[in-house]
Protein backbone atom coordinates (compact mmCIF):
# COMPACT_ATOMS: atom_id res chain seq x y z
CA UNK A 1 0.00 0.00 0.00
CA UNK A 2 1.46 3.40 -0.51
CA UNK A 3 1.31 5.72 2.57
CA UNK A 4 0.90 8.78 0.08
CA UNK A 5 -2.65 7.63 -0.81
CA UNK A 6 -3.55 8.75 3.07
CA UNK A 7 -4.07 11.90 4.70
CA UNK A 8 -2.69 10.37 7.90
CA UNK A 9 -0.13 7.68 7.09
CA UNK A 10 -0.64 6.71 10.88
CA UNK A 11 -3.81 6.68 11.69
CA UNK A 12 -4.81 2.74 11.30
CA UNK A 13 -8.22 3.85 10.58
CA UNK A 14 -7.31 5.43 7.57
CA UNK A 15 -5.22 2.63 6.63
CA UNK A 16 -8.18 -0.34 6.99
CA UNK A 17 -10.44 1.88 5.20
CA UNK A 18 -7.96 1.57 1.81
CA UNK A 19 -7.46 -1.57 2.39
CA UNK A 20 -11.79 -2.37 2.33
CA UNK A 21 -12.22 0.51 -0.48
CA UNK A 22 -9.38 -0.93 -2.55
CA UNK A 23 -8.92 -4.84 -1.37
CA UNK A 24 -5.91 -6.77 -1.85
CA UNK A 25 -4.85 -4.23 -4.62
CA UNK A 26 -3.89 -1.77 -1.68
CA UNK A 27 -0.78 -3.98 -1.24
CA UNK A 28 1.87 -2.66 -2.88
CA UNK A 29 4.65 -3.51 -0.18
CA UNK A 30 4.79 -6.39 2.02
CA UNK A 31 6.67 -5.72 5.15
CA UNK A 32 8.13 -9.16 5.75
CA UNK A 33 9.63 -10.50 2.54
CA UNK A 34 12.54 -12.32 1.91
CA UNK A 35 15.04 -9.16 1.89
CA UNK A 36 13.47 -8.80 5.73
CA UNK A 37 14.65 -12.46 6.55
CA UNK A 38 18.03 -12.08 5.30
CA UNK A 39 18.49 -9.11 7.80
CA UNK A 40 16.99 -11.67 10.31
CA UNK A 41 19.39 -14.28 9.70
CA UNK A 42 22.13 -11.74 9.46
CA UNK A 43 21.41 -10.79 12.64
CA UNK A 44 21.72 -14.23 13.99
CA UNK A 45 24.58 -15.61 12.21
CA UNK A 46 26.38 -12.74 10.55
CA UNK A 47 27.57 -13.78 7.22
CA UNK A 48 29.82 -16.44 8.39
CA UNK A 49 28.98 -20.18 7.72
CA UNK A 50 27.06 -21.94 10.59
CA UNK A 51 28.28 -25.24 12.17
CA UNK A 52 25.46 -28.14 12.02
CA UNK A 53 24.78 -27.93 16.06
CA UNK A 54 24.43 -24.37 15.72
CA UNK A 55 21.77 -24.53 13.56
CA UNK A 56 19.72 -27.26 14.80
CA UNK A 57 19.93 -25.56 18.47
CA UNK A 58 18.57 -22.57 16.36
CA UNK A 59 16.52 -24.85 14.17
CA UNK A 60 14.73 -26.07 17.74
CA UNK A 61 14.70 -22.63 19.51
CA UNK A 62 13.00 -21.33 15.92
CA UNK A 63 10.07 -24.53 16.23
CA UNK A 64 9.07 -24.11 19.71
CA UNK A 65 8.51 -20.62 19.79
CA UNK A 66 6.33 -20.63 16.67
CA UNK A 67 4.33 -23.95 18.22
CA UNK A 68 3.88 -21.20 21.22
CA UNK A 69 3.02 -18.69 19.41
CA UNK A 70 0.86 -20.95 17.10
CA UNK A 71 -1.15 -22.44 20.75
CA UNK A 72 -1.27 -18.69 22.08
CA UNK A 73 -2.76 -17.53 18.73
CA UNK A 74 -5.94 -15.91 19.52
CA UNK A 75 -4.49 -14.47 22.86
CA UNK A 76 -1.47 -13.03 20.46
CA UNK A 77 -4.33 -11.56 18.34
CA UNK A 78 -6.13 -9.89 21.10
CA UNK A 79 -3.03 -8.24 22.59
CA UNK A 80 -1.74 -6.76 19.26
CA UNK A 81 -5.33 -5.77 18.06
CA UNK A 82 -5.68 -4.03 21.38
CA UNK A 83 -2.28 -2.55 21.25
CA UNK A 84 -3.68 -1.21 17.52
CA UNK A 85 -6.16 0.58 18.93
CA UNK A 86 -3.67 2.74 21.84
CA UNK A 87 -1.50 5.65 21.20
CA UNK A 88 1.13 6.22 20.35
CA UNK A 89 -0.01 4.00 16.92
CA UNK A 90 1.98 0.66 16.72
CA UNK A 91 3.90 1.94 13.15
CA UNK A 92 5.55 -0.83 10.41
CA UNK A 93 7.78 -0.25 7.59
CA UNK A 94 11.19 1.42 6.58
CA UNK A 95 11.62 5.55 6.92
CA UNK A 96 10.82 5.53 3.52
CA UNK A 97 7.47 3.50 3.90
CA UNK A 98 6.31 4.07 7.19
CA UNK A 99 2.60 3.92 7.98
CA UNK A 100 -0.22 2.62 10.69
CA UNK A 101 -0.60 -1.27 11.22
CA UNK A 102 -3.86 -2.26 10.05
CA UNK A 103 -6.17 -4.99 10.97
CA UNK A 104 -5.09 -6.40 7.10
CA UNK A 105 -1.71 -6.44 8.57
CA UNK A 106 -2.87 -8.86 12.16
CA UNK A 107 -4.45 -10.81 9.67
CA UNK A 108 -1.84 -11.19 7.41
CA UNK A 109 0.64 -11.83 10.53
CA UNK A 110 -2.51 -14.96 11.91
CA UNK A 111 -2.00 -16.51 8.23
CA UNK A 112 1.47 -16.59 8.55
CA UNK A 113 0.87 -18.39 12.07
CA UNK A 114 -1.17 -21.53 10.34
CA UNK A 115 2.09 -22.57 7.81
CA UNK A 116 4.05 -25.03 8.03
CA UNK A 117 7.06 -24.11 10.40
CA UNK A 118 9.23 -26.02 8.66
CA UNK A 119 8.37 -23.97 5.59
CA UNK A 120 9.16 -21.02 7.14
CA UNK A 121 11.85 -22.21 8.86
CA UNK A 122 12.94 -23.15 5.42
CA UNK A 123 12.35 -19.75 3.55
CA UNK A 124 14.81 -17.76 6.12
CA UNK A 125 17.22 -20.36 5.87
CA UNK A 126 16.94 -20.20 2.11
CA UNK A 127 17.47 -16.78 2.11
CA UNK A 128 20.77 -16.44 3.31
Amino acid sequence: MDPGLLEDPLDPRAVDALFQDKGPDAVRKQVLTARTLRRVRREFFGGAPVAAELYEAFRQGFLGTFDVVKERAVEIAGLIGGRMAEAPRLVIGTRGYRRAMARADLDDIMARVEGDPEEVLAALWASG
